[in-house]
């Protein structure tokens, strides 16, 4: 059974599904509420998700392809596309 899609975790954080997209590309940043929030909704570190937003280090292998970051964390964690 798959998790919830983007357009799931963008209600769930009270967010547009357009934000989740952009976080994905990171052409946006979430705040550090919505960083917390999302780290408890993928079930994965604060630190790692912040490292991914902030320091611009991916917590998940590189495909060289734009916008696979947080897809790729979200999937990684149950949280399906």
């Amino acid at each position: 059974m798959a998790g919830p899609g983007a357009g799931d975790v963008a209600r769930r954080l009270g967010v547009h599904p357009m934000t989740v997209l952009r976080w994905e590309r990171r052409d946006r940043r979430p705040g550090s509420a919505t960083t917390k929030a999302l780290s408890s909704l993928l079930q994965v570190n604060l630190d790692e998700v912040s490292r991914f937003f902030f320091r611009g280090v991916s917590p998940v292998r590189k495909t060289g392809l734009p916008g696979t970051g947080l897809r790729s964390l979200r999937e990684r964690n149950g949280v399906s596309a």
